[in-house]
């Protein structure tokens, strides 16, 4: 979409589950009636998290040693932790927490996602949902009156991950948020 001024905004959307190895980019510009392309190629994607501006009741962290973005509700308060790796949000009753955080990878990829799947188990959560695929796991749990959801996210040789637990009774409040911030975890090289 282009403006009078001839800014525009491009926006790539992946749907999960396609072949995201490889993504057909083309850039067009219209003018007097008359539609230009002026670059066009195949790109190669390394995550399947698709970037977008966090929305406006969201609040962004962004992590400058391993290079990704999150977003968290705004007011929340934020501790980071002492090495640096990612930041923890806390809602305002404290009943809800946002873990964004970084890691290398030790070893190989599966088995870096498989560990994020089994820590769920080992740390007493009941796993109700579990999703893998070549570069992400989701997993999604339940502990007493706690809702648990995890997305780890590999990107060469680190992986990123976002953790959100809230109490069941607010699953429906907290099912779009957590959907949303999926949505603008940003795992490119830039951090955000």
């Amino acid at each position: 979409t282009c403006t009078s001024d001839g800014t525009c905004t491009i926006t790539v959307t992946f749907k999960l589950g396609t072949d995201l190895d490889k993504a057909q980019v083309q850039v067009q510009t219209q003018q007097g009636g008359q539609t230009r392309t002026q670059a066009s190629g195949t790109g190669t994607t390394e995550a399947p998290a698709a970037t977008s501006a966090p929305s406006s009741s969201m609040s962004r962290y962004s992590n400058p040693r391993y290079r990704f973005a999150c977003s968290y509700p705004r007011g929340w308060s934020t501790a980071e932790s002492d090495n640096g790796d990612g930041v923890t949000a806390t809602s305002p009753d404290g009943r809800s927490q946002v873990l964004c955080f970084g890691s290398s990878v030790v070893g190989d990829w599966e088995g870096e996602l498989d560990s994020r799947r089994s820590s769920f188990a080992s740390n007493g959560w009941n796993v109700t949902y579990s999703k893998r695929t070549r570069l992400w796991q989701a997993v999604s749990g339940t502990k007493g009156d706690q809702i648990r959801y995890g997305r780890y996210e590999v990107n060469g040789p680190r992986v990123i991950g976002i953790e959100w637990t809230y109490p069941a009774s607010q699953k429906a409040r907290f099912d779009g948020l957590v959907t949303r911030a999926v949505r603008d975890l940003d795992i490119t090289d830039s951090g955000g």
